[in-house]
C-alpha cells in the first residue's frame, strides 16, 4: 500500500510546484503593469466613444428642439455658437 502512495504524493508535489510557478508568472510585476496599461487604454477609448455619442445626441436635441428651456440652457452654457 505504501508503494501506491509514493507516486501519488510525488505527482501531487509536482502539480503543486507547477501551479506555484504558474502563479508566480501570473502575479509578476510586468504582467500586471502591461494588463493595467491595456485596461487603461480600453477604458479611454470606450469612454471617448460613449461621450462622443452622448454629445452628438445632445447637440442634435438642442439644434432641433423648439422647447424654450433647452434653448435657454444652451445659451446659459454658451453652446449657441457651436450648435448653429
Amino acid at each position: 500500500m505504501s508503494k501506491d502512495k509514493i507516486p501519488i504524493e510525488k505527482k501531487l508535489s509536482q502539480e503543486i510546484k507547477e501551479l506555484t510557478d504558474e502563479m508566480h508568472k501570473r502575479n509578476s510585476f510586468w504582467r500586471g503593469f502591461s494588463v493595467g496599461i491595456v485596461k487603461g487604454i480600453g477604458y479611454a477609448v470606450g469612454a471617448t466613444i460613449i461621450f462622443g455619442i452622448i454629445i452628438t445626441i445632445l447637440s442634435y436635441v438642442v439644434r432641433t428642439s423648439d422647447i424654450q428651456w433647452v434653448k435657454q440652457l444652451a445659451d446659459w452654457a454658451q453652446l449657441s455658437e457651436h450648435t448653429n
